[in-house]
């Protein structure tokens, strides 16, 4: 970091032991995406912060998935392909990201009658 102008540059961010990054990832999540390949550990520190984060992940894991729909359902609409499981967490935490799904009625009817 460079204290004088107090701006990182985004090679700082990939060269950060994955603990500062988790550590800048938890005050700011937004800086995952400048961050090349990070760990899970980083990105489940970034999602949890705030759900959108999941935006600037490529290809994330069904973990990383779950937790950005607990925190924010409607991220759903940033997954690719996600997972009944994930669809379903999504709409648990908001039901507006129903329309961001493709789970059918009766998915969701048996679901609610389990």
């Amino acid at each position: 970091m460079n204290t004088k102008t107090n701006k990182i540059s985004m090679q700082d961010f990939n060269n950060q032991l994955e603990a500062d990054q988790i550590e800048v990832v938890k005050k700011r999540n937004w800086v995952i995406k400048y961050i090349e390949n990070p760990s899970e550990a980083v990105q489940l520190s970034a999602v949890k912060q705030d759900g959108s984060a999941i935006e600037y992940i490529s290809e994330p894991s069904e973990a990383v998935q779950l937790a950005a729909v607990k925190q924010n359902g409607y991220v759903v609409r940033f997954i690719k392909n996600p997972s009944k499981e994930v669809q379903l967490a999504a709409i648990k935490q908001n039901r507006v990201a129903i329309q961001y799904t493709n789970l059918e009625y009766w998915d969701l009817v048996n679901k609610i009658c389990e």
